[in-house]
C-alpha cells in the first residue's frame, strides 16, 4: 500500500533569516509515502507534516497549481493501481 499526498503550502519553509513564513501563493506538492498516514501525529501531539514527509515520503513534484497537483496524483495512483497495488488518497496542508 501507498499513500499519494497533496500537500497545500500554506506555510514556505524556514528560511536562515526570518523563519517561517506564510506561502503568498496558492501553491500544492505531490508525494508518495509507503504505507498509510496512520501514525503522522507524533507521540507529543504535534503535527508537522513537513517534518514527516522529509522522513517517510518521495516529493514528486512541488509549486503546482492544485489542478495539476491532482493531475499528478491521479497518473500516479493509475500506475501504481495498474500493478495492484492498493493506494490511499490524502489532501493535507502545512499550516
Amino acid at each position: 500500500m501507498i499513500s499519494v499526498v497533496i500537500v497545500h503550502e500554506a506555510y514556505g519553509k524556514p528560511a536562515m533569516i526570518g523563519g517561517v513564513h506564510p506561502n503568498p501563493k496558492d501553491e500544492y506538492s505531490v508525494w508518495i509515502v509507503p504505507g498509510t498516514l496512520d501514525d503522522f501525529e507524533t507521540s507529543d501531539g504535534q503535527n508537522d507534516i513537513d517534518q514527516y514527509l522529509t522522513d517517510r515520503g518521495v516529493q514528486i513534484e512541488s509549486r503546482l497549481s492544485l489542478a495539476d497537483a491532482e493531475s499528478v496524483a491521479k497518473d500516479i495512483s493509475t500506475k501504481f493501481s495498474r500493478e495492484n497495488e492498493t493506494v490511499q488518497k490524502e489532501f493535507l496542508s502545512n499550516d
